[in-house]
């Protein structure tokens, strides 16, 4: 057997607390410099190992995993601009205090700053998209250094949020030496526990009761995209308030009490004019601008709710509840339930609008908002992603209740590793649907390289559409320089990374190909669609839902 060097068993340690601190994922990049830390954690991590060429897609692999199932996923690179790629990911990690773990591998201190290959300053390089940051000296065989990096890999796999880990390794390490080392440095708790367990202390009674709120109010429960803290059921039962769930909230579920679909819609309407004493905001900001404005321009109180960051675009929340046990503590101060006759009124008209929507999409013609209504609520796949721009917020409008869970990169609302972060959500929990357009899936090609299962329905609609939605549209050169129009289709594509092909032109064909992405393979599902104005087309359904009498 191989003598363990210094690097060698330091990086053993570093994979061993990670495990053992709750990480189920390991997405190794290779490299030369990170070499100790791969094979580390190849071995610990096991089947929970996988290796991704590309840093940026590989940071969304792991981001798809924690989405996926709550728990930590760790990145490993190489020191160098691949630690720059992985920003993006922990950005969205970051707003969402989400437990995205990167390892980085570094140089030695003595060559930093003077030319040496593969070599920066990483410190501080990744501050905007983490909540802590370690900084190891380079391996050594001291008892106490061995105890206090077990120390703090544990902790920083425990804290709540993106982390990052810069490991400092030399060429050419001595082979380590184990006279006077105790077994708790060599190996840790005997338990296989990690060497420091972290338990936040909470006080259930935190939140004083504010006098305004009182029992038979006009209230509502907006539910933006997660992630959302637990017990927003028990919420709503007992307010009785009506629940506005975006598509991706999680809420948009068969047994969630007073579950409002067509909020878009209805909040455009007659009831959306009414005056409203409470709002709860759970979670982000709405998906859609006609949500969003429509909580902006009441006189309510607002109270937010989040399980991480801060959640207050607006302003003015008269109360602020952050934390695990954020909606527990809500429900808690509710004084009695809200105002019957109002909760009726909006779950009446949403179900009135459910049938005015499902009426018009089934007269409508081949285009997006017939690939979205026929892909999202396809009944085989057993998790939806959704896209940021157009596919969110067609789904929006589109999605039905359904028991399936619906992820979204809504962090920071970018098309930014769309591909890895479906593809690591996969390997948790099988083979889903992903909704995206055409400019987001040309973003993330690399990601593919990863593999997976499942379908990716890919809109192809030549370019991004989210934007004919805004006044840039009206500016001269739009066209040119923001709709990014183009002619490309994506069979190449699959046939690179060796995916499954579909070309769909109509709605049968759609439901065919669907029917078969359910096998164990990759799926790309290119709906070519019609030139159709989307956004007129999506206006105009919104409209239809809240009664109007135009047509199609």
């Amino acid at each position: 057997m191989t003598p363990e060097s210094r690097n060698d068993r330091w990086a053993r340690l570093i994979a061993e607390e990670l495990q053992r601190g709750g990480a189920g994922l390991a997405v190794l990049c290779p490299g030369s410099r990170n070499s100790p830390l791969v094979f580390a954690l190849a071995t610990v991590f096991g089947s929970g190992a996988v290796s991704q060429i590309d840093e940026r897609s590989a940071g969304f692999l792991a981001l798809g995993f924690i989405r996926a199932t709550g728990r930590p996923a760790v990145v490993c690179v190489t020191s160098g601009s691949a630690v720059a790629n992985l920003l993006p990911a922990l950005v969205e990690a970051q707003a969402d205090r989400l437990p995205l773990i990167v390892v980085t591998a570094d140089r030695p201190w003595e060559a930093i700053g003077c030319g040496a290959p593969q070599a920066l300053r990483q410190e501080g390089l990744l501050r905007p998209g983490v909540v802590r940051e370690v900084f190891l000296g380079e391996p050594s065989d001291d008892d106490l250094a061995l105890r206090a990096l077990r120390r703090e890999v544990s902790r920083l796999v425990q804290t709540p949020g993106p982390g990052h880990l810069n490991v400092p390794l030399r060429e050419h390490p001595p082979t380590a030496g184990t006279t006077g080392l105790s077994d708790l440095a060599l190996l840790g708790r005997p338990d296989g526990a990690p060497f420091t367990l972290i338990r936040a202390v909470r006080q259930a009674d935190a939140v004083a009761a504010p006098a305004w709120w009182k029992s038979g109010q006009r209230g509502l429960i907006v539910v933006g995209v997660g992630p959302i803290p637990p017990g927003v059921t028990a919420l709503a039962q007992r307010t009785g308030y009506p629940v506005l769930a975006d598509a991706a909230s999680g809420l948009r579920r068969p047994d969630t009490p007073h579950l409002v679909i067509l909020a878009d819609a209805l909040v455009g309407g007659p009831l959306g004019q009414e005056p409203i004493d409470l709002v709860i905001l759970v979670g982000s900001q709405p998906t859609t601008r006609a949500a969003y404005e429509f909580v902006a321009r009441q006189a309510q109180r607002l109270i937010t709710v989040s399980r991480g960051n801060p959640i207050d675009a607006y302003a003015r929340a008269d109360l602020a509840v952050e934390g695990d046990d954020a909606v527990a503590q809500v429900t808690a101060l509710v004084p009695g339930p809200g105002d019957i006759a109002w909760c009726a009124r909006w779950c009446a008209e949403d179900a009135d609008a459910r049938q005015r929507l499902a009426a018009a999409v089934a007269d409508l013609p081949w285009g997006e908002a017939a690939a979205v209504a026929a892909a999202v609520n396809h009944p085989a796949p057993p998790f939806l992603f959704l896209a940021s721009s157009m596919a969110i917020r067609h789904a929006n409008l589109l999605l039905s209740a359904t028991p399936r869970p619906v992820l979204a990169n809504r962090g920071v609302n970018g098309i930014d590793g769309t591909l890895g972060t479906f593809l690591g959500a996969s390997r948790a929990l099988g083979p889903g649907l992903l909704l995206i357009g055409d400019l987001a899936f040309l973003h993330d090609l690399p990601a593919l390289a990863a593999g997976g299962c499942g379908a990716i329905v890919l809109l192809n609609n030549g370019g991004g559409a989210i934007f004919d939605y805004l006044p840039v549209a009206q500016v001269p050169d739009y066209q040119r320089w923001i709709r990014t129009r183009h002619t490309r289709t994506f069979a190449a594509a699959a046939e690179l990374f060796g995916l499954v092909y579909y070309d769909i032109r109509d709605r049968i064909a759609l439901d065919a190909a669907l029917a078969q992405a359910v096998d164990g393979r990759l799926h790309l599902i290119e709906c070519h669609l019609q030139d159709l104005d989307a956004v007129a087309e999506h206006r105009r359904l919104l409209r239809l839902a809240r009664g109007s009498k135009e047509s199609l």
